[in-house]
């Protein structure tokens, strides 16, 4: 990958050097961002759909719950309950369980009416939180598809220069001593340009050193690579890669990657498993039975990890 870039490094002095250097960042994480927002649109679109789905349920949940003519002392709990298994957990003071027990016909639609806000809220908000983290700049929550991409793509630009930014100094400090320009030196200058490191705090209070990708490279490489077969290409570069590496080393990086990705993963999913063991505690007062549902729901979950797993366990080991 470096060598289809090292063609595309120009310059004979070290002002030359750094200008190509930053195009080739600069294009690269163009590439980076438009690719980014590609895949953040797909996944909106799907996203959009299943918020669609969760509003009609809760639509469905409110009609249901005023004709349904159960036990008021029932219907409280069996409304919070199903409030819960749609993502909003609703805490009641005394005066509304009252309210909800005795007038469900007015309270039930303003709960509803106050779950729908808060799902559209936290739908935006978490949207415009991924879409700013692939734009590199922040966004405002904004409750509509196309103006969100318009606004992603409009920060693009200013997320760029934010990269640029922190890549210009540590090419300065680099080029100050005046080093030899030669491919080695290329070389170091784009695997630096693709990392950069920070320290930061353990749980015991440790500072730690951590290498954070900045640049991916082979959307931009994949331009100078001759026409040829890619998935014969890519299978052929992962048998050379294996056969050069003993079986010790690459089970040591393969354990490595699933280490790194079971860790984040299996945190996400333990908060997940805890949110569900609260949402089914209220099945006990709606006179469900919550082991059942919970049984079910995390088993759905554990197969949900599983899958994440080998996802990115694959993702990191052609990287």
């Amino acid at each position: 990958m470096i060598s289809l870039l090292l063609p595309q490094v120009d310059g004979q002095d070290a002002s030359s050097l750094k200008r190509s250097l930053l195009d080739i960042a600069s294009r690269t994480i163009e590439r980076q961002q438009a690719r980014g927002l590609d895949r953040f649109a797909e996944k909106l679109d799907l996203a959009c759909e299943r918020q669609e789905e969760r509003m009609q349920r809760l639509r469905l949940l409110e009609e249901e719950t005023l004709a349904s003519g159960m036990d008021r002392t029932q219907l409280v709990g069996d409304y919070l309950m199903n409030l819960g298994q749609l993502g909003v957990s609703l805490t009641l003071g005394k005066n509304q369980e009252e309210r909800l027990r005795d007038s469900p016909e007015e309270m039930v639609p303003e709960l509803t009416k106050l779950a729908s806000n808060l799902l559209t809220e936290r739908f935006w908000e978490e949207a415009a939180g991924a879409a700013s983290s692939i734009a590199g700049d922040p966004l405002e929550p904004v409750q509509d598809y196309d103006r969100l991409i318009e606004a992603a793509e409009r920060a693009a630009p200013a997320g760029r220069e934010r990269i640029l930014g922190s890549i210009r100094p540590e090419l300065d400090s680099i080029l100050a001593s005046s080093p030899p320009i030669d491919d080695q030196l290329k070389t170091t200058l784009l695997l630096q340009m693709a990392v950069f490191s920070r320290t930061q705090k353990d749980k015991e209070g440790k500072e730690r050193k951590i290498v954070v990708p900045r640049l991916y490279y082979p959307a931009l490489a994949a331009e100078f690579m001759p026409e040829r077969d890619f998935a014969d290409g890519i299978a052929a570069g992962l048998e050379t890669t294996l056969d050069s590496m003993a079986s010790r080393e690459f089970n040591e990086r393969l354990r490595a990657i699933f280490l790194g990705v079971s860790d984040n993963l299996w945190v996400n999913y333990l908060s997940a498993n805890e949110a569900l063991r609260t949402s089914v505690g209220l099945q006990a007062y709606g006179q469900r039975d919550p082991l059942v549902v919970f049984k079910s729901t995390a088993s759905e979950q554990f197969s949900q990890l599983l899958a994440g797993m080998r996802a990115e366990v694959v993702a990191n080991l052609f990287r």
